[in-house]
């Protein structure tokens, strides 16, 4: 059995960030993509999930996997199966009935578990609890979201809080001619607001001093595209335009992937508006006064 990474982009069920039962789907890339020794017609996509309950102690994954063809042509009655992974005696919980060619695959999986990928599940599930916590928690004043202040997806989407704010939550991050660059996304969370655009903060590491600093903002609008905030960047509009455009290059599904957290970014604002109590959790807001920040 043999995993790696699927370069393709694949819908995936999420719980609706409104709360409720309701699940939305997702674009999205990196899914883990496993091939078994047994069955050598087509590989399968992984998907995991785990109990969005952030007090739940459950201690347990659910595994999807669906058989896909690489060339994107559909596979007429894919085989797919599923399990839930006990985290603690690395067996399956609730033991289901499968076809016998299904129960070979869950059979060559558990069997080729090693300690590198027990540490990986054990490693998302802490993850994936703590953004769900924090996301479940996470506030701003009501007034702040009605005018239109700008949030940094990473602070409500990192454990650690997003770069510009002096967290290490990058919201994307590339190299271009031997730099590299980091993103930080910001959006007005206001669901009544049909902006449709988001601003990108471009930061990069300077060697020589030892500190990451803003390059350049870029507010990107889904229907006009990009524009280049002159007075806030430290380079000119066309070094700025072709730094974005080698990110397009490198992350070719950026545009799809903003617009789904421009959503994400929308229903949380939604959720505050709907519940309207005092602040939890205190946020950074984005401010064009910005300090240097070292490294992490």
């Amino acid at each position: 059995m043999k995993i790696e990474d699927y370069k393709g982009t694949v819908l995936v069920p999420r719980p609706s960030l409104l709360g409720g039962d309701e699940m939305e789907y997702e674009e999205e890339q990196g899914f883990p993509l496993v091939r078994f020794d047994s069955y050598r017609r087509h590989p399968f996509l992984m998907s995991e999930m785990s109990c969005t309950n952030p007090e739940c102690n459950c201690n347990e994954i659910a595994l999807t996997f669906t058989e896909i063809d690489e060339s994107g042509i559909p596979i007429l009655e894919p085989i797919t199966f599923s399990f839930n992974l006990d985290l603690d005696t690395w067996q399956e919980k609730r033991i289901q009935e499968r076809s016998k060619v299904a129960q070979r695959l869950v059979d060559e999986f558990f069997n080729n578990l090693t300690d590198e990928m027990k540490t990986q599940f054990k490693e998302n599930y802490v993850s994936h609890k703590e953004i769900f916590r924090k996301t479940s928690t996470f506030t701003i004043p009501v007034e702040e979201i009605k005018k239109g202040t700008l949030v940094s997806y990473s602070d409500v989407f990192s454990c650690s809080g997003s770069i510009s704010s002096g967290g290490r939550g990058i919201g994307y991050s590339f190299e271009n001619k031997g730099k590299e660059y980091y993103i930080d996304d910001l959006y007005c969370i206001n669901p009544r607001c049909k902006c449709e655009s988001v601003h990108l903060v471009f930061l990069t590491y300077d060697e020589k001093e030892k500190y990451i600093f803003d390059l350049f903002l870029g507010i990107l609008s889904f229907k006009k595209g990009i524009e280049i905030d002159e007075e806030n960047s430290v380079c000119t509009k066309k070094e700025a335009l072709e730094i974005f455009k080698a990110w397009t290059k490198s992350e070719t599904g950026y545009m799809d992937s903003l617009k789904s957290r421009y959503k994400k970014m929308k229903d949380i604002g939604q959720r505050i508006l709907n519940e309207e109590k005092p602040n939890r959790v205190k946020t950074k807001i984005y401010s064009k006064k910005r300090k240097k920040k070292k490294k992490r």
